[in-house]
């Protein structure tokens, strides 16, 4: 430490300033990478000499340690995946890294499916001039390219330049395929590709919603998808975008079908079910092998109800017990009614004639195999309680059942509190020993009162026999 005024001491770690000295230009060296404290005390009197023991300022100096300029750094460095094939410088970034995901068919070829973009930076995060690493590209299934469209194995390694583009294509192969990304023998990322086949291995169907409505109704609306199919290779992948698939179903007459159809966003094929009349239908989905092929059984039923019940799961609760209110709703055929959601079918929500703690079902109601359930918990005070409402007056109800009232009751039971059946059970105990202990006295009494009267009669034939009156 140095000072345009004052005394340094030797070891230039103190400065002692003149009385009335208030402005000084101090240079503190920092040869070392750390912190350095400084600290500015007071005399306690003027010009005596002694200071005070607490500092009046501090200045706190951080020592960073030198920026190399052109000098490799791993941490200013950076790693970006695209899914997709580009050439075009930035196309790779920390957004498409961050959605990076890639699923491709394995069919060799020297279209890339993924391209990832290095670049080497120095420790002030501008890129490098000179002096690059050796950037490694390895993958466990796929080719790797580090010119475009060139395949060249499964590893490529090169120092070429600050900003480079390495890109995967398939190799024939089926699976998952880590990449790996190392730069100067250092792994920086790594990332998934799956590689699928396009020949099918399996297929697996799922039912969605098994009631599906046979007619259109005002009022009702059907679920966006009943039944959907997954595709997979020998490998276990997922096989998207087949076209090759088709479903048949059983009895036309009581439902059609249309050919499964690729979601990206859900990663299945869904099957458009058409209601015909009302019955069971089974749709077969099969590949164009005809060797491969799935199942589902659907039933086909109406969207307008004849029968409406009101119920619930238990005819006593506990207070605040939780319980279900369930809506049950049955097409002509006694079958549930078609799944879906029913407008108005109600003229308003559930009600309850004591409060309990829920929202009941709406005035729309979404029915699944013929039923529509809502949670509650019983109300707090003991007593009967019913759950209620009113049918609407919509299409998608018969006449017979339009404006009909529903109910649902049961009863909240409740139990003495522990600590007054303990006093009423001790207050009992009491009450039947005192009882106990009065019956034992009165016999003791009684037996004392007999003995008294024994000895009265030998008292007086004693009395008689001296003659004592």
């Amino acid at each position: 430490m140095t000072s345009d005024t004052g005394t340094v001491n030797t070891a230039g770690t103190t400065l002692t300033l003149p009385a009335g000295n208030t402005l000084a230009t101090v240079t503190v060296t920092t040869p070392n990478v750390g912190t350095i404290t400084a600290n500015v005390y007071q005399e306690t009197a003027a010009g005596s000499g002694i200071f005070s023991s607490t500092a009046a300022e501090t200045v706190t100096i951080t020592v960073n340690a030198a920026m190399s300029s052109n000098t490799y750094s791993q941490a200013k460095s950076t790693v970006y995946g695209f899914s997709g094939d580009t050439t075009t410088a930035g196309a790779a970034t920390a957004t498409t890294d961050a959605a990076f995901s890639v699923s491709a068919l394995s069919t060799a070829s020297t279209t890339p499916v993924a391209t990832f973009e290095v670049t080497q930076n120095d420790t002030n995060g501008v890129a490098l001039t000179s002096g690059f690493k050796y950037v490694s590209v390895t993958a466990s299934i796929g080719a790797v390219q580090s010119t475009h469209t060139v395949n060249a194995g499964s590893y490529v390694s090169v120092a070429a330049a600050a900003v480079q583009r390495f890109w995967i294509a398939p190799d024939g192969r089926t699976g998952a395929a880590t990449i790996t990304v190392a730069i100067n023998g250092v792994t920086v990322k790594t990332y998934s590709i799956t590689f699928y086949s396009n020949t099918v291995a399996s297929l697996t169907a799922t039912v969605i919603k098994s009631n599906v409505n046979a007619a259109a109704v005002t009022g009702f609306t059907a679920p966006t998808h009943v039944l959907s199919v997954v595709a997979k290779d020998s490998s276990g992948n997922a096989i998207p975008s087949l076209s090759n698939l088709t479903a048949t179903s059983s009895d036309t007459a009581i439902a059609n079908v249309a050919a499964p159809v690729w979601s990206s966003a859900d990663s299945v094929y869904y099957v458009t079910v058409t209601g015909v009349a009302s019955g069971t239908a089974t749709v077969t989905i099969k590949d164009s092998s005809a060797t491969v092929s799935t199942t589902a059984v659907l039933k086909v039923s109406k969207a307008v109800a004849s029968t409406v019940t009101l119920s619930l799961d238990k005819a006593a609760y506990a207070p605040g017990d939780k319980g279900t209110v369930t809506l049950t709703a049955k097409d002509s055929n006694g079958s549930p009614v078609a799944d879906g959601t029913y407008t108005a079918f109600l003229t308003g929500a559930l009600t309850a004639s004591a409060s309990v703690t829920s929202t009941l079902l709406a005035a729309d109601v979404t029915f699944t195999n013929g039923v529509a359930t809502a949670t509650f918990y019983a109300p707090l005070i003991g007593g009967p309680f019913s759950i209620n409402g009113t049918t609407g007056t919509a299409a998608t109800l018969a006449t017979a059942v339009q404006s009909a009232a529903l109910s649902a009751a049961a009863t909240v039971t409740t139990t003495p509190d522990a600590a007054v059946a303990a006093a009423k059970a001790a207050a009992d105990a009491a009450t039947a020993a005192v009882a106990t202990l009065s019956t034992t006295v009165a016999t003791l009494i009684a037996a004392i009162s007999y003995q008294l009267r024994v000895l009265n009669v030998l008292i007086k034939r004693i009395m008689t026999k001296l003659r004592i009156r």
